[in-house]
């Protein structure tokens, strides 16, 4: 949805969630042809190949599967099974030509057991896939949700004659973009006794 706010349209998507993947042709319009289940080898299957060059040029955004990175799940990194679907978004971003991607994940990724494994995710972005990449850190209250869920954001712009390397990309678009857009509130301003309601109090 911010996607389309900022003017793009959905061209294909992905969901292994049963009632996501029903919900969301309704929530963008988009052909049930267009939607696909296991990122695992999509981009092999016969039903990518009959669509595929319809999504050429688009931006990948996508949230991989976090259980393999967060401090609640077993942290199994790249070893674990859901963990590989970094390797097919790669596979994707290859497939369609992306010009760019938004990439996100848990506060974690950059954890102690999985240093590593963020570092050669970026290497792979940037060496093999050719994308100058930013990446940062963000929480909602940032942008004056109250709410602190701490994530990491990955985004990438395909190098190119109008994008040439660029070693340290860190400062390129989000970082400004959140910072213009951040309004600091205090906890007072949003819990007013006006808008707290008169619930049951808690114990």
């Amino acid at each position: 949805h911010g996607m389309e706010k900022a003017g793009f349209r959905c061209v294909g998507a992905a969901e292994l969630d049963k009632r996501l993947f029903d919900e969301y042709p309704g929530a963008f319009g988009l052909s049930k042809e267009y939607m696909f289940r296991d990122l695992h080898g999509v981009v092999e299957t016969q039903e990518w190949k009959a669509v595929e060059k319809n999504m050429q040029g688009a931006v990948l955004t996508a949230g991989f599967p976090c259980q393999p990175f967060s401090k609640s799940g077993d942290q199994t990194g790249l070893e674990h099974e859901q963990g590989t679907v970094f390797e097919a978004l790669t596979e994707v971003l290859v497939s369609l030509n992306s010009p760019g991607f938004l990439f996100e994940n848990v506060e974690n990724l950059t954890g102690p057991k999985h240093k590593e494994t963020f570092e050669e995710m970026k290497r792979q972005l940037k060496e093999d896939l050719g994308y100058n990449i930013s990446v940062g850190k963000y929480s909602p209250d940032l942008i004056g949700i109250p709410q602190h869920r701490q994530r990491w954001f990955i985004l990438g712009i395909k190098r190119d004659d109008l994008n040439p390397l660029i070693e340290d990309s860190n400062l390129i678009l989000m970082n400004s973009e959140i910072r213009s857009n951040y309004h600091p509130r205090k906890i007072a301003d949003i819990f007013t006794p006006a808008r707290m309601g008169h619930g049951t109090s808690i114990t």
